[in-house]
């Protein structure tokens, strides 16, 4: 929850063939690890991508698919210079039910690696005790062209909100994407990267905010701080939790506290104006 997430992200990479759902859980859940091989101190994340030619010798240090010939492959990169790992721990990393202090949450890394292996790829992995870790999904490319949409193209014929609304993410695509299709909507938005920022930005405007949306996990104050700090300046403005994590262990979270109302992460634009609606108690207008 202290930790950046630092994106390095190659453009025009060659499409892969895989369920997008599953593909984002294999790389949530290598950077939750990360984040918790980093520990409660802080740090960064980082998240590449690109391409890479794999000679044989890789392809057989790796975890995954073993009829893999050399060549060019796609990968996505997770790092962090936490604990690092023993040359012991990485032997067994991926078998089931082994643990270690900062691999428990999400879906394991077992279960990671049979997505990546039934996406036809492998998992290499480079790890030095008091370094870092670092994890690389290399897949096979497609010769398909990929179909790529548009999120923001998918936009309401007619505006179906009305209100002001203070976005809350570190993340400033999660942003911009948030404020373009809400304000397309009908509503009016402000935004701020972080809670300090949003605590500032409701105290001089608390009057005329309707909602707030709010990520849990943030670097400076996290969605807890934060939310504690907006029912200090104005109780029962309808607060909405967005995360990566589950509904139940969001709640568990804020059961002194109550949210009105919760969307995961990763969602669609749709998705959070239906869900302001359902909360705030603003007419469509």
């Amino acid at each position: 929850e202290k930790c950046s997430l630092a994106p390095d992200l190659e453009a025009n990479l060659p499409a892969v063939e895989g369920d997008p759902n599953q593909i984002r859980q294999v790389v949530l859940n290598l950077a939750i690890n990360a984040s918790e091989a980093i520990g409660g101190g802080g740090g960064s994340v980082t998240v590449r991508t690109g391409t890479a030619d794999v000679d044989a010798a890789e392809l057989a240090a790796s975890f995954g698919e073993t009829d893999l010939s050399p060549g060019r492959y796609v990968f996505v990169e997770v790092s962090d210079a936490g604990a690092g790992m023993s040359a012991e721990t990485r032997a067994r990393v991926f078998e089931p039910f082994f643990t270690t202090k900062f691999f428990g949450r999400g879906l394991g890394l077992a279960s990671v690696l049979g997505i990546v292996r039934t996406h036809g790829g492998v998992i290499a992995i480079a790890s030095e005790l008091g370094v870092g870790s670092s994890f690389r999904v290399l897949l096979p490319p497609s010769h398909r062209t990929a179909r790529t949409e548009s999120r923001l193209g998918r936009s309401l014929v007619e505006p179906s909100g009305s209100g002001f609304i203070l976005v809350v993410d570190d993340e400033e695509a999660v942003l911009e994407v948030a404020q373009e299709f809400l304000e397309r909507s009908g509503f009016a938005v402000l935004t701020a990267t972080g809670g300090d920022q949003a605590i500032d930005l409701f105290r001089a405007r608390a009057d005329e905010i309707d909602a707030v949306v709010l990520d849990l996990t943030m670097p400076d104050k996290d969605g807890l701080e934060t939310r504690l700090e907006i029912s200090r300046i104005r109780s029962g403005v309808p607060v909405i939790i967005a995360s990566g994590y589950g509904e139940e262990i969001v709640n568990g979270r804020f059961e002194e506290q109550p949210v009105a109302g919760f969307i995961r992460k990763p969602f669609e634009p749709e998705e959070l104006v239906a869900k302001i609606l359902e909360v705030s108690g603003l007419a469509p207008s």
